[in-house]
C-alpha cells in the first residue's frame, strides 16, 4: 500500500504530466471505468446521468474504491512496465485491442472470401485495424499465434482477453483499477502471460511510438533531487 506523499512528490519532479496521470488512474477510476461495469457499482443507485456528471466523478470513485476494497490502496511503483498499458486512454486502449484482434485472426480474415463476413471484420475493427490484418502484421515478430478461427463478433472478446492476461502480472492495486477499463464479461483466457505481454507490447511499440517512448523515459529517468 503507498499514499500519496514523498513517492508521488518525487514523481511530480520527473514529470507533472505523467505524475498527474498515474494520480488520475490511482484516485480517480468513475473517470475510466467502462461503461457495462456499472452495473457492478449500484450502491449509489447511480443512473447514467449521475455517472455522466463530472461533479458526480469524485464521490463515486471514492464508492467505486470502497467497493473493491482500494480505498486505501494505491500503486506509484514505476518497476511495473504493466503501466504502458494501464494509463492508456480510451481511445488508445480501443485501437491497440483491435489490432490484437487484427493480428490473432489475420490468417482467418485474409482467408475470408464471403463479402457479408468480411464487411462484419471491417466494422469490428476499424479500416485501420482491417487493413493492419491484411498487411500490417508483418511489421511483428512472428508469435506463432494458434488461435483457431472464431466468428468475427467474438474476436474482440478474444482481444481483450489477451489483454487482461497481458495485465494480470501487475499488483492488485493496479490490476483491480485496470480491469475497471475492460467491458464486462471478458472471460479468462489459458494464454502464456509472457506471450500475451510479447505480443500487447509489440503492437503497442508499432501503434504508439511517440508515447510509448515517452513513458519509457519517463520511467527509466532518475528523480531530480
Amino acid at each position: 500500500m503507498e499514499e500519496v506523499g514523498t513517492d508521488f512528490a518525487a514523481l511530480l519532479r520527473k514529470s507533472s504530466v505523467w505524475a498527474a496521470r498515474l494520480h488520475h488512474f490511482n484516485y480517480q477510476p468513475a473517470e475510466y471505468l467502462h461503461p457495462t461495469k456499472r452495473e457492478q457499482f449500484t450502491g449509489i443507485l447511480a443512473s447514467d446521468d449521475v455517472w455522466n456528471k463530472r461533479r458526480a466523478r469524485p464521490a463515486l470513485s471514492v464508492h467505486i474504491l470502497a467497493t473493491l476494497g482500494q480505498q486505501g490502496d494505491a500503486c506509484f511503483d514505476l518497476a511495473h512496465e504493466e503501466w504502458a498499458l494501464l494509463l492508456l486512454d480510451t481511445a488508445q486502449l480501443i485501437r491497440l485491442v483491435r489490432h490484437v484482434a487484427a493480428t490473432l485472426y489475420s490468417s482467418q480474415i485474409t482467408r475470408c472470401i464471403a463479402q457479408n463476413k468480411l464487411s462484419l471484420w471491417k466494422r469490428l475493427l476499424g479500416s485501420e485495424g482491417y487493413k493492419f490484418a491484411l498487411h500490417g502484421t508483418r511489421l511483428l515478430p512472428d508469435f506463432n499465434l494458434a488461435e483457431t478461427d472464431v466468428e468475427a463478433d467474438e474476436a474482440l472478446t478474444h482481444a481483450y482477453s489477451w489483454f487482461d492476461t497481458a495485465l494480470s502480472p501487475a499488483p492488485a492495486p493496479m490490476l483491480a483499477r485496470g480491469r475497471l477499463k475492460l467491458p464486462a464479461g471478458i472471460p479468462q483466457s489459458s494464454v502464456d502471460k509472457k506471450l500475451a505481454q510479447q505480443l500487447i507490447f509489440a503492437l503497442l511499440h508499432v501503434l504508439e511510438p511517440r508515447w510509448h517512448s515517452s513513458f519509457a523515459a519517463f520511467r527509466t529517468a532518475p528523480s531530480p533531487r
